[in-house]
C-alpha cells in the first residue's frame, strides 16, 4: 500500500512539473512585457514626485509593492537588482531600505533556490554536469562557507549561484541565512549609495558618476576584498568549514 502510495505521487509530480514550469516561464514572460519598462530609471525619475506621495498617504502598500517587485527581479533576473536598490535607497532611506532590499533578495534568491532544486534538477545535472561535479565537490570541502564566499565576490551573478546551490545538499534554513548574511555588505552599500542622491533626474543624468565618493570607493574596495580575508579565516582553526553549518 505504502508502495503504491509512493508510486502515485511520483507520477503526480512527474505531470505537475511541466505545468509549473510552463506556468513560471508565462508569468515571466507577460511580467516582463507587461511591467519591464516601468522599470527604468527613465520612467521612474519621470514619477519621482508621484512615488514620494504615494509613499507617505500609504506607506504599507508602496512597501509591500516594492518588496514583491525585488522578489520577482532577483528570483526571474530580470532587470537590474543594483539600480533597484540605489531607487530604494533614494525612496525609503537607508535602515528602511537595506531591511527591504536584505529580505528581499534573499527570498528571491531562495524562489530561485527551490525552483532548480525541485523543478530543474535533472534538466540542470544533464546539461552541466561537469559544473554540477565542480560545485558538489566544493561544497563537501567547505561546506556553508563555500556559499559565503561566492555571496561576497563582486560581479558574481547570483542567479546563477542560486541555481547552483540549489543542486547541492544544503539545507533551506542555511542557505536562506547565509545568504542573507553574504549579500548583506553589497545590499548596505547600494542602498547607502542609493539614500545620498538628491533625485532620480540626477541618478538618471549621471548614471554611476552620480554615486561616485570617496565613501563609496572605499566600501567597493572592502568589499573586494571580503572574500580574500575569508579565505586566510578559513585556514584558522577558529573558523574552520563547519563554523557555518
Amino acid at each position: 500500500m505504502k508502495q503504491d502510495n509512493l508510486s502515485n505521487k511520483v507520477t503526480w509530480f512527474r505531470w505537475i512539473r511541466p505545468l509549473l514550469l510552463l506556468a513560471i516561464i508565462g508569468f515571466m514572460v507577460f511580467a516582463y512585457f507587461q511591467w519591464g519598462n516601468e522599470l527604468t530609471l527613465d520612467r521612474l525619475a519621470q514619477r519621482q514626485q508621484a512615488l514620494r506621495l504615494s509613499l507617505s498617504n500609504d506607506p504599507v502598500p508602496v512597501l509591500a509593492c516594492a518588496f514583491l517587485i525585488y522578489v520577482f527581479v532577483t528570483a526571474a533576473f530580470i532587470g537590474s537588482a543594483t539600480a533597484i536598490s540605489l531607487l530604494y535607497g533614494w525612496l525609503f532611506g537607508m535602515i528602511v531600505g537595506t531591511i527591504l532590499v536584505s529580505f528581499a533578495s534573499t527570498t528571491g534568491a531562495t524562489l530561485t533556490f527551490l525552483a532548480s532544486r525541485y523543478l530543474f534538477r535533472s534538466e540542470m545535472e544533464r546539461r552541466f554536469a561537469a559544473r554540477v561535479q565542480l560545485v558538489d565537490a566544493a561544497f563537501a570541502k567547505s561546506g556553508t562557507m563555500y556559499l559565503l564566499s561566492l555571496r561576497l565576490i563582486p560581479g558574481l551573478p547570483f542567479f546563477l549561484v542560486n541555481v547552483l546551490m540549489g543542486l547541492t545538499p544544503i539545507r533551506l534554513k542555511t542557505y536562506w541565512w547565509v545568504s542573507q548574511l553574504g549579500m548583506l555588505p553589497a545590499t548596505l552599500i547600494f542602498v547607502y549609495a542609493g539614500s545620498t542622491v538628491p533625485d532620480l533626474a540626477t541618478l538618471n543624468a549621471r548614471g554611476v558618476s552620480s554615486i561616485l565618493s570617496g565613501r563609496f570607493i572605499l566600501a567597493l574596495l572592502l568589499l573586494s576584498l571580503l572574500p580574500l580575508m575569508l579565505a586566510a579565516l578559513r585556514r584558522t582553526k577558529w573558523f574552520g568549514p563547519s563554523t557555518l553549518s
